[in-house]
């Protein structure tokens, strides 16, 4: 027999339960199947067999499950209704192409990572479903989040644009950098990061420990026209 009849007799009989009817209802099931089966039930469950002899409720208890096991046999139980199929075959296909964006990022003659923003980059980036989110724990959404690691030797450089949560109008810009040789935490640190907009250096900042810097209260009109610059810590 299958198990999911112990759980409808248990749905079946949630009143409460003095501790003899319990000790029954925990055998009946099992007192069921051996009698189905073509076991000598009453021999293993002497107990059972005397409380059901005793007992109008528990008696009907074990009458229902033997109807269930009867319409099993029989192939009469009722098949669960199937839900309804729906066809969203009017609606218009999502559009699975992502709006492509051009590289952002290149090396320079020095070897240095060089990020250039752009009203272009900053806005096919944006995640209007990761909004409510970001409502919803009180902390401002980023306006950009990247990782460059593709075609980099050595090298992966993660950026995260969030408005600050006093003046929006201001950013923190947060770079976090790793250098795969180095091993990770407390060997990511020294590394140079140059804020600059236009040819104009606004902050020098070296990483820390953990290879994480942050430029703090950064304009939020000047973003457009910042660039990063990373330069990979000499190898040797």
């Amino acid at each position: 027999m299958n198990d999911p009849y112990a759980a409808i007799l248990r749905a079946l009989l949630e009143e409460p339960l003095s501790p003899a009817c319990r000790q029954c209802r925990d055998d009946l099931y099992a007192y069921a199947d051996a009698l189905a089966d073509g076991e000598d039930a009453n021999a293993r469950y002497p107990l059972v067999r005397q409380h059901i002899d005793e007992c109008a409720a528990c008696r009907e208890a074990f009458a229902e499950l033997i109807t269930l096991f009867e319409m099993e046999r029989d192939g009469n139980l009722a098949t669960p209704p199937v839900p309804a199929r729906f066809d969203y075959a009017y609606l218009p296909a999502p559009n699975t192409q992502a709006k492509p964006v051009s590289r952002f990022w290149r090396l320079d003659e020095l070897g240095r990572l060089v990020i250039q923003f752009s009203a272009d980059l900053l806005q096919s980036w944006q995640s209007p479903a990761l909004q409510p989110a970001y409502l919803k724990s009180g902390q401002p959404a980023p306006i950009f989040e990247a990782e460059i690691d593709e075609g980099l030797d050595d090298l992966s450089v993660a950026i995260d644009v969030k408005p600050q949560r006093q003046d929006p109008a201001l950013l923190d810009i947060s770079v976090g950098v790793d250098v795969p040789s180095r091993g990770g935490w407390p060997n990511l640190g020294g590394i140079e990061v140059l804020l600059k907009r236009d040819e104009t250096i606004v902050a020098r900042e070296w990483t820390d420990a953990f290879g994480q810097i942050v430029f703090s209260h950064v304009p939020r009109s000047d973003v457009n026209d910042l660039i990063l610059i990373v330069t990979p810590p000499d190898p040797n």
